[in-house]
């Protein structure tokens, strides 16, 4: 049986950081990022501005913002992110509906553990959701050489295309100067 006895913590806490058996999946407190990095799916979250690059298998991404994620999706079930003809983007940052009022939380709330202080939604707000733009520059490892980046809104709408680059296997682009969006399809046209 493979089980972790209750007197021995799941994780080294102390280590600052922590990844899984597989590999796939790393989160580093300390640094307070994390990654997903599978064939068909790869994604860096957290505190990414002060990291620089950050590379995973086949997926680089240099983001200017301080906290973002960014996910990139094969969306062709049998092929992964370096194969496919078709891949989803997303990215987001700070996120809130216009008018949305948060205050500090009561103290007794307040744990003061290096993440406070913590806040409570006073008001939900109303639509519109205002967004932060996401900067970054992103490099695809890919087999294909045909890949045209779109931005589509909310609704799955093309609202114009991302400058994009191949060279060497790679597919590069800058997110947030043309076409800022939180969704890029990236397909074979």
């Amino acid at each position: 049986e493979n089980t972790i006895p209750d007197s021995r913590p799941f994780v080294d806490m102390t280590a600052g950081e922590v990844r899984s058996d597989t590999g796939e999946l790393y989160r580093s407190w300390a640094k307070r990022y994390g990654t997903v990095d599978t064939p068909m799916t790869k994604s860096v979250y957290g505190r990414l501005g002060r990291l620089g690059e950050v590379e995973l298998d086949g997926l680089t991404v240099n983001c200017k913002n301080d906290y973002a994620t960014i996910a990139l999706s094969s969306l062709n079930n049998d092929l992964p992110i370096g194969q496919t003809d078709s891949m989803l983007l997303t990215c987001v940052g700070t996120a809130e509906n216009t008018d949305m009022k948060l205050s500090m939380a009561p103290a007794k709330e307040q744990k003061w553990d290096g993440y406070a202080p913590y806040l409570q939604l006073d008001d939900f707000g109303k639509p519109p959701i205002l967004c932060e733009v996401i900067e970054a520059e992103v490099t695809i490892r890919t087999q294909r050489q045909n890949l045209v980046v779109w931005a589509v809104n909310a609704e799955g709408i093309f609202v114009g295309n991302v400058p994009a680059k191949y060279e060497d296997g790679r597919l590069t682009f800058t997110l947030g100067k043309k076409n800022p969006s939180i969704y890029y399809l990236i397909q074979a046209e």
